[in-house]
């Protein structure tokens, strides 16, 4: 039976240890069940679990809404606008403040009359599929 490690470094993985391994490599052990959250080493929303294959199945049929979940945050949600625009080859500029008040951060388009019925309607499809 392996010992029971620490719950004391949630937020370990990538920053404790010399390899950046976490609670394992701090412990010298390994985990039947490691969670581990991802904003304060990589930058990111969200958290996760590894464990057995019979673990994970249990927590997805009954833990409500997985584990502490987030909502992306709306500078992530406008960045994966910005990208999904440029991969599609139109141009998008982020206000934010204080050229705009604080809490009024947009992303503007900005449409001349040189822009064609089709054009706009690329835009607006580019747009939809985001969405989707």
């Amino acid at each position: 039976m392996r010992r029971a490690l620490s719950r004391r470094n949630c937020h370990g993985i990538g920053a404790s240890g010399s390899t950046g391994r976490g609670t394992e490599e701090i412990m010298g052990g390994r985990a039947d069940v490691l969670v581990a959250t991802l904003g304060k080493e990589f930058g990111v929303n969200g958290s996760y679990v590894t464990a057995s294959v019979t673990v994970i199945a249990y927590l997805r049929e009954t833990a409500p809404s997985y584990i502490y979940p987030n909502p992306i945050t709306p500078a992530e949600a406008a960045a994966a606008l910005a990208a999904h625009l440029f991969d599609h080859n139109i141009l998008a500029t982020g206000l934010n403040y204080p050229v705009v008040p604080q809490g009024d951060q947009e992303i503007r388009l900005q449409v001349s009359a040189g822009y064609t019925e089709r054009d706009l309607d690329y835009l607006l499809n580019a747009l939809a599929d985001f969405r989707q």
